[in-house]
């Protein structure tokens, strides 16, 4: 399992030194509420989310320089997109394949032109 952990260590000093460290661990298979808004994406790619999110429900990512959706990762229980003030201007039909249960989805501030784009994501009821 893939893990991130974020450890913060206070010291005090006063004839004696006392110091506390705390640390916390998730496994990124339990995050269900990711942001990384303003993370620049070096090549315009999904960077760094994989397939071990398998709970993720909200996602934002907003102004990371985004170009395309091709390496996003199958998140099956995304419910809520942010992609908006990216530059996003092509099919976006990897969407519902990836994101089968997906409810809102903001794309403004991106290049998409033709609503065609847009229509792959559009489900009968």
């Amino acid at each position: 399992l893939l893990c991130v952990c974020v450890c913060v260590c206070v010291c005090v000093c006063v004839c004696v030194c006392v110091c506390v460290c705390v640390c916390v661990c998730v496994c990124v298979c339990q995050i269900a509420e990711l942001v990384v808004d303003n993370s620049r994406s070096a090549d315009g790619q999904v960077e760094g989310l994989t397939d071990a999110f398998t709970e993720l429900e909200f996602l934002s990512m907003v102004n990371v320089g985004l170009s395309s959706l091709s390496k996003l990762p199958c998140l099956p229980k995304l419910h809520k997109l942010e992609l908006s003030d990216n530059n996003l201007s092509g099919s976006l039909e990897t969407l519902s394949e990836k994101c089968p249960n997906l409810t809102y989805l903001n794309l403004s501030g991106n290049k998409i032109k033709e609503l065609s784009n847009v229509e792959a994501l559009v489900r009968e009821t």
